[in-house]
């Protein structure tokens, strides 16, 4: 198990995974269209049952010093190569292992000379409900294989299917990055399903990032996401810049080569686009503006960086214009950008929408001054008038008018692109951005331990109300006449209540049939329990029938049918930080180490380290074979405890 423990602050609360969600007429439809997914429920059910460990053969060692596994899913490995620039070493230097799944390509190839392993998984980006039950189920398959403590996805579409596997496979720590919005600029169905998805996988994560401050404030205020899970790490931006290494134009020695391989002149001004070249990005209006600029220009230059997609194209005019001018130079995708800002001389973002755009914080680290359309995300990274001009998205004449004004004062250019960089190396540096990531990957690990958690868990309730409550009904005779017999012997009340650690470590009133006196000696105080246990109690303790009321816990969700067993409020303290992770599951009526070591000659410690394997290495069928192992000792005979008494000693480290 790659976990590392940290300290035990758990603080989850079990919510309907559905629970930010508000449905309308057009969301049930839109649920119709994804209850094919529903069978990928009975295939989980099948592949719950296929674990890694059994309770007679847990070999694997309990320990902290072990790597956590951390997986990113995207859709395309062109993600990675643009976002996560030096990030991924530096969590490797950080103790972590980390994985990518994305979309086949011919970059991918380059992830070979990346500290990390690959994991090919076709994944389209628009709408197909049979190529995403498949995308899901490839991607539960390399989940189940791997085991990661951490799944952290992006993008709408690899949000959603890598969080359905994520839930499906219970990772104990799943994290959302909502990098912008796609159905701001959409329309009808196509926007009601792109909120919905982006609404499921937030309901799914364990935690939600946001890429601005603005679309922070979007995501809760259209109840994409909930202001309790939702955050912006430090201030904004996925991976930040390297305006010191990377995007320095100090350092930058290649402005003169770029332009002499694109046929640029050495001293034309040049302006530059980075991006996908889609219509999203504002490249028709781009192009309306360019019309107007070169025709009084004779002198500039525009320098497009990327490469056009089908997804959301640009029409077959807009191109075709392009294509035919002499003055536009196409350069596809670059896997290092950084040698074509140095080539530019201004940078235009005329989008529709961001999240948080990183080209303009790449352009200003490189001192260029940017235009950008007057978007959530753009309005995060260009402060307007002081690194750079703001523009009403849609709008060519405003793009026109700014681009003529930085042709027309070079020294405003320059000075909004030192402002720019002065910018970036203040607030967008990369190392606290990856620091500030890492701490919350280590704190969500902390409180999330457990693989007791998405379709599993969901799975292990079902089964605690399937044999509770016919157990409820056949046994009730049983306790009926087991209350009269402590009545009879101990007078009432004939439940023992007492307040017990819960998941959490939150108090729960405990129950179970009185099987001692309450004798007390001259002083006042109890005598010891051995003492007090009366022979129908013992007789009770023998079988298990005093603990019969637990089944009205574990129906009250207060308990489970099987888990760690709950100890009294006064040990919490008592625990060390590792046997604390007992803590963060339901406490059960048996466990691991009620069958393993009931009747043993085994400490305190040996049995909280059986109750910390079971927590970490859970899954459905090791309940189930629990339960049965429990049904069998208590058929074949009464067991007593390790010191052959049927009384416990008190817990002390």
């Amino acid at each position: 198990m790659r976990l590392e423990i940290f300290s035990f602050a758990v603080t989850r609360q079990r919510k309907s995974c559905f629970g930010q969600i508000r449905y309308s007429d057009s969301a049930n439809k839109i649920l119709r269209g994804f209850a094919i997914l529903g069978v990928l429920g009975v295939i989980a059910v099948q592949k719950c049952f296929s674990p890694a460990a059994t309770f007679w053969n847990m070999s694997r060692e309990v320990s902290i010093e072990n790597r956590p596994l951390l997986v990113h899913i995207a859709t395309v490995p062109e993600f990675f190569h643009s976002f996560f620039q030096g990030q991924l070493e530096f969590m490797v230097d950080q103790g972590f292992e980390v994985v990518l799944i994305c979309s086949p390509g011919e970059t991918s190839q380059g992830f070979k000379d990346w500290p990390v392993r690959y994991y090919p998984v076709s994944i389209e980006r628009r709408i197909s409900p049979l190529a995403d039950i498949i995308s899901i189920w490839r991607i539960v398959r390399v989940l189940r294989s791997i085991r990661p403590d951490i799944v952290h996805v992006h993008t709408s579409k690899a949000g959603l299917l890598g969080m359905i596997a994520a839930w499906i496979t219970a990772i104990p720590v799943k994290i959302f990055t909502i990098h912008g919005f796609r159905w701001v600029t959409k329309e009808g169905m196509s926007r009601r399903l792109i909120k919905f998805s982006n609404r499921l996988t937030s309901s799914l994560a364990d935690r939600v990032f946001c890429v601005s401050k603005s679309n922070l404030d979007l995501g809760i205020g259209n109840n994409i996401c909930s202001i309790e899970k939702a955050k912006v790490v430090c201030k904004g931006s996925i991976n930040g810049v390297d305006a010191v290494g990377r995007f320095n134009p100090e350092k930058e020695a290649n402005r003169l080569d770029i332009r002499k391989g694109l046929g640029i002149p050495e001293n034309s001004f040049v302006f530059g686009f980075v991006g996908r070249i889609v219509r999203d990005k504002g490249i028709k209006e781009l192009a309306a503006a360019w019309r107007s600029i070169r025709r009084d220009f004779s002198d500039v230059h525009l320098m497009l960086v990327g490469k056009a997609e089908s997804g959301d194209p640009v029409s077959d005019e807009t191109l075709e214009f392009f294509e035919k001018d002499e003055r536009v130079h196409f350069t596809g995708f670059c896997p290092d950008v950084a040698p074509y800002y140095g080539a530019m001389d201004a940078f235009v973002l005329p989008s529709y929408r961001e999240g948080f755009p990183v080209t303009p914080l790449e352009a200003s680290a490189m001192g260029l001054p940017v235009i950008a359309s007057n978007i959530r995300g753009c309005a995060d990274a260009v402060v307007d008038g002081q690194t750079g001009i703001l523009v009403a998205p849609g709008s060519s004449s405003e793009l026109e008018h700014s681009m003529r004004a930085i042709l027309n004062d070079r020294e405003m250019a320059e000075r909004l692109g030192g402002n720019g960089r002065k910018f970036v190396l203040e607030n967008f540096q990369p190392t606290p951005i990856w620091q500030g990531l890492t701490k919350e990957y280590k704190m969500l690990l902390k409180s999330h331990p457990s693989r007791q958690t998405g379709l599993p868990l969901f799975l292990k309730r079902v089964m605690d109300f399937i044999v509770i409550i016919p157990a409820l009904i056949l046994l009730f005779p049983v306790m009926a006449v087991v209350a009269i017999l402590v009545w009879a012997n101990l007078g009432f009340p004939v439940i023992f209540r007492e307040k017990r650690i819960g998941e959490a470590g939150k108090p729960f009133w405990f129950l179970k049939f009185r099987t001692m006196t309450n004798e007390k000696d001259s002083e006042g105080n109890l005598f010891p329990d051995e003492e007090r246990l009366s022979l129908l109690g013992r007789f009770f303790r023998a079988t298990s029938l005093d603990e019969l009321p637990q089944l009205i816990n574990v129906l009250k969700g207060e308990m489970s049918l099987v888990g760690p067993r709950p100890l009294p409020m006064k040990y919490l303290e008592r625990f060390s930080k590792e046997q604390r992770i007992r803590h963060t599951v339901l406490p059960g009526i048996t466990g691991l180490t009620a069958i393993s070591y009931r009747g043993g000659d085994r400490s305190w410690e040996e049995k909280f380290e059986y109750d910390v394997r079971y927590v970490l290495e859970w899954h459905l069928l090791l309940d189930w074979k629990i339960l049965f192992r429990t049904f069998w000792i208590m058929g074949k005979k009464a067991i007593l405890n390790r010191t052959g008494k049927t009384t416990s000693e008190e817990f002390r480290p």
